[in-house]
């Protein structure tokens, strides 16, 4: 079934058991899109659980010993940071969950870094389209089960040999 025939862009359909369809229409729903920056939390109605999610983020960062405060020197390069911001959906039902499904995510951007000095390796998470089409298709060939997993925090539980400077997640900047 394809809805963009009938002029529903960007509408996800998915099976959820047998005789059960879910039907995604955050496209065409009347949530707001998601806040650019943190800063634009203030005038909106869901600001306090943006920003909810927000120091989440932080504090888990914080707890796993992600980062360690120092002094910027004008000798050393600091990679830019944004936060990234998206509603999160359960999986089984396709509705936002009882928390408001806001999730921030604080994360370094690559274009400002250099590679030699502060990385030596690559890694995308982004899989390639022929992977995702050959594992798709091994999951009825072999009548096997899928499931959906969000492991949180998980390069931030890995220690790096290298050493970034990045600057502060916005919104949470201490000191001047």
């Amino acid at each position: 079934l394809s809805f963009n025939e009938i002029g529903l862009p960007y509408v996800n359909v998915d099976t959820i058991g047998d005789d059960t369809l879910c039907l995604n229409l955050d496209s065409v729903g009347a949530l707001p899109p998601p806040p650019k920056k943190l800063k634009e939390c203030k005038d909106r109605s869901d600001g306090e659980l943006w920003m909810g999610a927000a120091q989440k983020e932080f504090f888990a960062k914080t707890k796993n010993g992600t980062f360690i405060l120092v002094d910027r020197t004008q000798d050393v390069s600091v990679m830019k940071t944004r936060v990234t911001n998206r509603y999160k959906y359960d999986p089984t039902t396709g509705c936002l969950p009882e928390n408001g499904g806001h999730q921030v995510r604080w994360v370094g951007c690559g274009y400002s870094q250099i590679w030699g000095k502060n990385f030596y390796q690559t890694y995308t998470g982004t899989p390639k389209a022929s992977g995702v089409r050959l594992f798709s298709a091994a999951i009825p060939a072999y009548d096997l089960e899928t499931c959906v997993i969000d492991a949180e925090k998980f390069f931030t539980n890995n220690d790096l040999k290298e050493i970034l400077h990045c600057e502060q997640m916005e919104e949470f900047v201490e000191g001047g």
